[in-house]
């Protein structure tokens, strides 16, 4: 089964407003390679969590791949869209202290919490959602 995100959009014209809802297919989502984080790719499904309003971000992380310690200056909300996501907490990355986050768990991590990831025992996918802007700091070490 091919994990699918519906998304409530607002279609606008210059006369009128229309509700609508539309399916997004994450497996074709059009995912980027992080800039930051090899193993790691992004796709912006609704709006862009760099400015203000609604955004949705979907994750893929490879075998392997980890997501240094940094912190958002907002909430973050997560679920994991397939695999099992393993989350830590600490300025510090620390296989010891991840925790496992199988497929369909949603978590939230807050603001100014410091936090790294790991797809330790294979491929996971996230999809991240909220309001924007979100600053996001990586933790100096």
């Amino acid at each position: 089964m091919k994990p699918v995100v519906m998304v409530a959009l607002l279609a606008a014209s210059s006369a009128f407003a229309q509700d609508r809802t539309e399916a997004i297919d994450l497996a074709a989502a059009n995912h980027s390679a992080s800039l930051f984080f090899r193993g790691v790719e992004t796709a912006r499904l609704v709006g862009d969590n760099r400015e203000a309003g609604l955004y949705a971000t979907h994750a893929r992380l490879e075998a392997g791949a980890t997501v240094a310690p940094h912190v958002h200056d907002v909430d973050i909300t997560t679920v994991v869209t397939s695999g099992t996501a393993y989350v830590g907490t600490g300025e510090v990355y620390d296989e010891a202290a991840l925790v496992a986050y199988p497929e369909g768990s949603y978590f939230v991590t807050p603001a100014g919490s410091p936090h790294f990831i790991g797809a330790i025992d294979g491929a996971f996918s996230i999809l991240d959602h909220g309001v924007g802007p979100v600053v996001t700091t990586l933790v100096e070490r």
